[in-house]
Parts: C-alpha cells; sequence; structure tokens
C-alpha cells in the first residue's frame, strides 16, 4: 500500500519512484523470458505485431527496439501485469476501475539503442479520462550510463504541447522551440526491480541517445 505522502508527491510531481518491488528471481524470471521472446526476432526480417525492429536489424544480429503486448506471447508478462501488488497501488493513484490500454518491453542495448525523444503520452491516446497512468518495471539498473528516463516534474498539470514538425505528428517535442524548461528534468535511477508510475500527461524523454551497458 502506498502511504499519503507517497499519493500526495504523485499527484504533485507526476511520477512516483518505488525501488525493489520487484525479487532478484521475479526479475531474473523476467529477463529470461524476455531474451527468449528476443531470440524469435532471429526469423523476422520487418516490423511485425510483437517486434518494433532498429533499421540495423539481422537474423545473425537480432536488434529489437521494442516488444509489443507482450502478454499475448508470454504468460509470465500476462501474469505480472497483473500483479495484485502492483494493482493495489493503481487502484489508489487513479481509481479501482483499471483498464489495460497496452503494454511493451522497450529495450536500448549498448551501443545502437534508439533514442526517446521529450514527449508526453497523452499526444498518441488523448481521451476525455484524465485518470491514466504508466507502470514501468526496471528490468536492468538505471544508471547515469545507460540513458535514463527522466520527467519534468509538474508538467502534467500542464497543456499537451506540440507534437508535430512541418505539420505532421512525429511523436516528440523540439526543446528547441518549446518554451519547456527541459533543465528541470529529474533522472529516474534505481535498481533492476523497481517501479515507476508516471502520469500519462508528464513530460519525458531519455537522458542520451544512446546506452553505454
Amino acid at each position: 500500500m502506498l502511504s499519503s505522502d507517497q499519493i500526495a508527491d504523485f499527484r504533485e510531481q507526476g511520477f512516483l519512484l518505488l525501488e525493489n518491488m520487484f525479487s532478484k528471481p521475479e526479475v531474473t524470471a523476467l529477463l529470461a523470458e524476455t531474451q527468449k521472446v528476443l531470440d524469435d526476432a532471429r526469423n523476422v526480417t520487418r516490423n511485425n505485431s510483437v517486434y518494433d525492429l532498429e533499421d540495423s536489424h539481422s537474423p545473425d544480429d537480432p536488434r529489437v527496439r521494442r516488444i509489443k503486448n507482450p502478454q499475448k506471447v508470454s504468460t509470465l508478462f500476462k501474469e505480472i501485469i497483473r500483479d495484485p501488488r502492483t494493482l493495489e497501488m493503481v487502484a489508489q493513484l487513479i481509481g479501482p476501475d483499471i483498464r489495460l490500454c497496452g503494454s511493451k518491453v522497450n529495450t536500448k542495448s549498448a551501443g545502437f539503442g534508439a533514442a526517446v525523444e521529450w514527449h508526453q503520452d497523452w499526444a498518441f491516446f488523448p481521451s476525455t479520462n484524465d485518470d491514466r497512468l504508466t507502470v514501468s518495471v526496471m528490468l536492468d539498473p538505471m544508471t547515469e550510463k545507460n540513458g535514463p528516463l527522466m520527467f519534468l516534474p509538474g508538467s502534467h498539470r500542464g497543456l499537451t504541447l506540440n507534437h508535430h514538425y512541418d505539420g505532421r505528428f512525429c511523436g516528440a517535442i523540439d526543446p528547441k522551440t518549446s518554451d519547456t524548461d527541459f533543465t528541470s528534468a529529474k533522472r529516474m535511477l534505481g535498481s533492476a526491480g523497481t517501479l515507476i508510475f508516471h502520469h500519462v500527461r508528464i513530460v519525458h524523454g531519455s537522458d542520451i541517445n544512446r546506452s553505454d551497458e
């Protein structure tokens, strides 16, 4: 259960980080399952309903950017999404009527991991219901060296920013043309098994465009 201070912090900041919510055996099992799904990408040559591939992907050197809806290809991921510990905390933050909108496993491999530009999830799926959040589980430690996720505190209480370029939706905010102060961003650092909740309106992205680890 979350404390009243943690709930208040989420509502004020727009995000909440909880260290070591999943045990080492649980993380180990998730990593093994992830690798199993990644290995199957050797038989894939283009993006499909399961994989988003890096441009440099090949059967001999599989490079996956994202596993889409892993609960559809893995019983373990289906179970972790429905973990009662997590759902109890989600209910405390947005209410008991919970619906899954989608899931994914983002990978960021050393040397060629794709950038995650500044954005708001809300821009991808706007809704009249503002009680929405994203739940993330760190499968590896998130450090200063591997491009940690970053949030702009309180930005979820502002407007939805421009995610267009040359009149077309590009899914990213241009830091050069936006009036947003990106210097206030907070890095999400933690060990494997750390849990992060963030509001879908909060501005977030990757610290750097590559990973050293």
